[in-house]
């Protein structure tokens, strides 16, 4: 009934849910371009074992401290800062803007950020914005969590789970989880009200990365700031 009088946050969740669907489609396909690079780099090797690995033994002993430092940064937000609506992010390192892809996708219009990591040669991990009026209505509003849940099931099919509350620069912001098997890729999403506008972020995973959830999204969500 609450819900039903304010409607901003059902429009707001019903466009980011469609969203989810068109980024789930966009990533799943969106590298098909990537692979020929890759072979290109693949096949390479293949001329460069003999020569290198002979030459390089004494020096591959003292590196064996470095790993850990050099995994780190590419699994964290530690990217350039990118600026939205009201707000600003860090995208993690090495990924790419979206955007005039995601603009040629209808569902994908209402879409403020679109970043990918097109590297990946399956799913490209992403993460996409959306900014509403949220009408009056708060995350704590009764029901909310509920019909964010539904409607992003009815987009892609399974039902999401609620995962601890979080923060978006000092406002807070309820989350969802789900694992979408037919896809490949476990989906994270965070909703926060500022300011009388709903900030949802999407950030959807390659089984690859999902390990690194933790790491990627709280950076991003750490890296948030209102403008």
């Amino acid at each position: 009934m609450p819900i039903a009088s304010r409607p901003a946050l059902p429009r707001r969740s019903t466009a980011a849910a469609t969203a989810v669907l068109a980024m789930l489609a966009l990533s799943g396909c969106g590298n098909t371009t990537d692979p020929t690079s890759d072979d290109t780099e693949s096949s390479s090797p293949t001329s460069e074992p003999t020569s290198e690995p002979t030459s390089e033994p004494t020096e591959t002993s003292a590196p064996t401290s470095e790993p850990t430092e050099t995994s780190a940064p590419t699994d964290e937000p530690q990217g350039d800062l990118v600026q939205g609506d009201g707000y600003s992010l860090a995208v993690p390192t090495g990924w790419t803007d979206l955007s005039k892809q995601a603009k040629k996708v209808p569902q994908l219009a209402m879409a403020d950020l679109a970043y990918g990591d097109t590297s990946e040669t399956s799913f490209a991990s992403n993460l996409n914005t959306i900014v509403t009026p949220a009408g009056g209505e708060t995350v704590d509003d009764e029901g909310v969590r509920e019909q964010l849940a539904s409607q992003v099931e009815t987009a892609i099919g399974v039902r999401p789970e609620p995962i601890a509350d979080a923060q978006m620069d000092g406002e807070k912001a309820i989350g969802q989880s789900a694992v979408v098997k037919s896809a490949g890729a476990t989906l994270i999403q965070y909703v926060a009200v500022h300011n009388d506008t709903a900030y949802t972020l999407t950030v959807t995973l390659s089984d690859a990365r999902a390990g690194d959830a933790e790491a990627i999204v709280g950076g991003i969500l750490d890296s948030w700031q209102w403008e």
